[in-house]
């Protein structure tokens, strides 16, 4: 998959990757060129998104794969370029347009202890607590960590509700 000539991505724009990839390489392993250099928390968002839309297990990341040179890459059954025409289609497509939010789930996969912090600054520079039911998922060991350097209340004074060793997509153990 070639995203060579993409523009500076946002978390967002991971996510929306990920849906699109899913869906083109559905069961196969893609190999990703790219000028962008993700963190692991916007590879993982790749990962969810493209295991949800298709059933890729598995993806190379060209610009993570530097050290690893001498790996000999069959070469590719298809290539395919990821356009700013198809990212404007996805976001089209993908904005919320439609009955009122009931639930705000996040953390598929577990939210990571800097994805906590960051929603822990977003509220406490101006982002008003939530007035719907809103959980997040993460590990125990991430819950722990986040509490240990962050304080216990740090989110739930916001409504949070972190939730550990289930994951967000699931009804059961959510109200």
């Amino acid at each position: 998959i070639d995203c060579q000539d993409t523009h500076e991505w946002d978390d967002f724009d991971y996510q929306i990757f990920g849906l699109w990839l899913g869906a083109m390489a559905k069961s196969g392993t893609p190999l990703i060129t790219s000028r962008l250099n993700p963190t692991n928390d916007q590879l993982r968002a790749v990962g969810a998104n493209a295991s949800a839309s298709g059933n890729v297990s598995l993806f190379y990341w060209s610009q993570q794969l530097s050290k690893y040179s001498e790996l000999d890459y069959p070469t590719p059954l298809v290539n395919r370029v990821y356009s700013q025409q198809q990212r404007q289609a996805l976001l089209k497509q993908y904005r919320w347009q439609g009955e009122p939010v009931e639930q705000i789930r996040i953390g598929t996969p577990h939210a990571s202890i800097d994805e906590l912090k960051q929603l822990l600054v977003f509220f406490q520079h101006g982002g008003k607590p939530s007035q719907k039911p809103f959980f997040v998922s993460t590990s125990r060991y991430n819950q722990s960590t986040f509490h240990d350097q962050c304080g216990v209340d740090a989110l739930s004074q916001y409504n949070i509700h972190i939730i550990v060793d289930t994951c967000t997509y699931y009804q059961g153990p959510l109200p």
